[in-house]
């Protein structure tokens, strides 16, 4: 029998709500858990629970031990917890440079995160005067889409870029969307070369430009991407040219206290 599309994003979705289920059982005080015992708590079949466990192991975010056969949290929650820590370093050190930014462009400055393919608004300062561009916090937005994305994106490896691009479906949201693999890889060029990115109405209904740049770990890797909004109506090369020259020099002080 052959499975539609559906039912197998549909199993997948049920497969992933229990593989929550089975890691939120583990606590400080059940550090460590037989399969009876998650069978018994989660009212699983045995063999289900017992194949999302041997998936959970496989990738490193569970442990068996091979003597008792106890499945306990794994080391790839550390990295995921490392992740997680960071970005609230980031966001802690940024947050007075954001309102530095502000002060000097009377603009809305963002501060955004990579989450797998999206890019997450981590904070924002809004601009003082009525006339400002809302940048929602915790909004989730393709990596393609918007100038602090596509600073992300390009500060991926190589290969990264090109996985991505191989599973991405361009949409055409607004007027000046990227929407081709060879239009990404021209602006992700382009930013390599300049250290910033300028997009214009990519995520909003009303005419607006955004400028960012990459905030930098002791690495050199990009681990947030620093921007500004404003009107199109307000828009300038002289605005432009002090925005970047801001924009850098923030991101630039924040590397330098991240590192």
């Amino acid at each position: 029998m052959v499975v539609s599309a559906p039912s197998k994003k549909v199993d997948s979705l049920k497969s992933f709500e229990r593989a929550i289920d089975v890691l939120s059982l583990f606590a400080l005080n059940k550090p460590d858990l037989s399969l009876a015992e998650i069978v018994s708590l989660t009212a699983l079949p045995k063999s289900t629970a017992f194949r999302i466990l041997n998936t959970l192991v496989l990738s490193r975010i569970c442990d068996k031990d091979p003597i008792t056969g106890r499945y306990s949290l794994g080391i790839a929650l550390l990295h995921f917890a490392d992740i997680r820590k960071r970005q609230a370093k980031v966001r802690d050190v940024a947050v007075p440079f954001l309102r530095l930014l502000r002060t000097h462009l009377d603009e809305t400055v963002v501060l955004a995160v990579r989450a797998g393919d999206d890019r997450v608004q981590l904070d924002r300062v809004e601009a003082h005067h009525p006339l400002f561009l809302n940048a929602e916090v915790g909004l989730r937005v393709p990596l393609y889409l918007g100038a602090t994305g596509l600073i992300l994106l390009s500060g991926l490896t190589p290969s990264q870029i090109n996985g991505y691009i191989g599973r991405t479906q361009f949409e055409r949201r607004q007027r000046n969307h990227i929407v081709s693999a060879a239009q990404l890889q021209r602006e992700i060029a382009a930013i390599k070369k300049n250290g910033f990115v300028e997009s214009r109405s990519e995520l909003s209904e009303t005419p607006c430009m955004s400028l960012a740049v990459p905030i930098l770990d002791n690495k050199g890797e990009t681990v947030a991407a620093l921007g500004t909004l404003i009107a199109e109506s307000r828009f300038s090369a002289q605005f432009r040219s002090r925005a970047v020259q801001f924009l850098i020099e923030g991101a630039q002080k924040i590397s330098a206290k991240l590192s």
